[in-house]
């Protein structure tokens, strides 16, 4: 019989199925078909997020960071969920959180990079911090995403409309 590719949602034959452990479940089992138009979307989502900025310069605040004895967290006050915030770490140790995140057209640049605990960048996710002001917004993201946002527009609804312009692009 023919076999679910559960991410295109339609049979077939299991020779097209890539085998997997958990093929015996049923559960994310992917055709070869599905799983090369996934990577290519995937590469092309990359490409995308990755696209402005100055790639070097957060190369280069990255190692300064990681080469830091003690680094501060920048903090994210929304939530408790995963425990307090860990506090200055060594700069090792601490996560390289995007201040507008990609999902949100944010660019690979040293002025979009903050130092974050591990609990802190969890909860932060993919979130706009709600005290972020318009401008610095506008300095953190791609050009080709300015005309999207109005200075108007309240915080939740930037980040909407940057997420849902992305999404639009790839």
């Amino acid at each position: 019989g023919d076999a679910w590719c559960s991410t295109g949602e339609h049979f077939v034959n299991p020779d097209e199925m890539r085998i997997s452990k958990s093929m015996r479940t049923g559960l994310h089992n992917v055709c070869l078909q599905c799983e090369h138009l996934t990577r290519l979307a995937q590469g092309l989502r990359e490409k995308e997020w990755l696209a402005g900025g100055d790639w070097e310069s957060w190369t280069r605040e990255a190692a300064r960071i990681r080469g830091t004895g003690s680094v501060s967290c920048a903090g994210w006050p929304l939530s408790v969920r995963f425990g307090p915030c860990e506090g200055a770490l060594p700069g090792s140790k601490m996560d390289l959180d995007h201040i507008v995140p990609l999902r949100a057209g944010g660019i690979n640049d040293s002025k979009n990079l903050q130092p974050m605990c591990g609990t802190c960048n969890r909860k932060k996710s993919d979130q706009l911090d709600p005290n972020i002001a318009f401008d610095d917004i506008l300095a953190r993201v791609h050009p080709d995403y300015h005309h999207v946002i109005d200075r108007k527009d309240s915080i939740p609804t930037i980040e909407r409309k940057l997420k849902a312009h992305l999404e639009d692009r790839i």
